[in-house]
């Protein structure tokens, strides 16, 4: 290939081109977008054993109820609906919930509600506890069985819902969990033996 600069010389006493390097600007913007927040006065993580997601995609008149239900103490104690679902799972002794997330950068329609379970308990006795909890509660626990009631009907309201158990890879025991024919009939095709 022949330089620009050859092909002025041959043409002649012609001037050189009127040039300058030129630095480009690069910019990746690969930079996750998040802020940071403190946890909710209620909340207290601890370690867990596995999470529990409820996803959907939510309107923006969706998210404002939402958040309003969110935010609007619960009678006769006066606590959060957060607060009330988080304090009842520890008292079951089933884990904690994480809160309600909304998704950054995706046009605030993300809603993710995360639940903490403990890693003493088969996911079939905590779902026993889970359905007591719903369909038979205490007087006690009827504010957080309205809240967590209350809560599910907004995700049922809402589109693209799904529902996912989450384990920490690090900790699974593969073989003893995963590869269980009872939980996942399809292992042996995944994972031929």
């Amino acid at each position: 290939m022949t330089n620009p600069q050859d092909l002025l010389q041959r043409m002649g006493n012609l001037p050189g081109p009127r040039a300058m390097t030129l630095l480009a600007e690069v910019r990746t913007e690969s930079t996750l977008p998040f802020h940071n927040v403190t946890a909710p006065n209620w909340s207290n993580p601890g370690p867990f054993g596995a999470a529990h997601e409820w996803y959907c995609s939510m309107t923006w008149d969706q998210i404002t109820q939402l958040q309003t239900f969110l935010k609007t103490p619960v009678a006769p104690t006066q606590t959060l609906p957060e607060a009330l679902i988080d304090q009842t799972m520890r008292e079951l002794g089933i884990g904690f919930y994480l809160g309600t997330f909304i998704g950054q950068g995706q046009g605030g329609s993300e809603i993710r509600m995360l639940f903490a379970y403990t890693p003493n308990m088969d996911v079939e006795e905590i779902c026993k506890v889970w359905a007591a909890l719903l369909q038979n509660p205490t007087p006690e626990q009827k504010p957080a069985s309205d809240a967590l009631t209350g809560l599910r009907q907004m995700w049922n309201a809402a589109s693209n819902n799904s529902e996912s158990g989450l384990m920490l890879l690090s900790e699974v025991d593969v073989d003893g969990k995963l590869a269980d024919p009872t939980l996942f009939p399809f292992a042996s095709i995944d994972k031929p033996r």
